[in-house]
């Protein structure tokens, strides 16, 4: 199971950026099943065009900030998203715990993948913050060992 970030679905939207050749190039050798987004993504993006819908105070400026709304809805409608869970929530404080210096958002899918852990033999989740490493069977995260995709 490949979870890819906010950043990595982001730049998949894009799709004629090289980053997003490359990333698709490299996701390529996975089966379609095994890549996901979580509902943290989905809530981020949510978030920055409805902010971005809300500012725009002209109706028929709006248009296109609805019309890319529909178009985010439609992307997401072809991916399996996962949830923030119960056993998500018990994660996320025991990451807390650690102090790892990143972003709630980015915690909250660390703890998506690692409840999701129990439940599949391997994880991998996708970032571009540097410090996530393997995890063992306790969730604790180790010091990085990973590439980047």
């Amino acid at each position: 199971m490949i979870i890819l970030d906010t950043d990595h679905l982001s730049l998949l939207q894009v799709r004629d950026a090289p980053a997003a050749f490359a990333l698709q190039g490299r996701l390529a050798t996975f089966s379609h099943d095994e890549i996901m987004a979580t509902v943290i993504t989905v809530e981020e993006q949510m978030r920055g065009w409805l902010a971005r819908l809300h500012a725009v105070t002209e109706v028929q400026q709006q248009v296109a900030y609805y019309e890319r709304l529909l178009r985010l809805m439609a992307f997401f409608s072809a991916w399996i998203v996962l949830p923030f869970d119960q056993q998500a929530a018990e994660r996320f404080p025991q990451l807390r715990r650690q102090r790892i210096r990143i972003g709630t958002m980015d915690l909250k899918i660390a703890a998506i993948a690692l409840a999701h852990r129990l439940r599949s033999c391997r994880v991998i989740y996708v970032t571009s913050n540097r410090f996530l490493g393997s995890t063992s069977q306790t969730g604790a995260i180790s010091p990085p060992k990973y590439r980047r995709l």
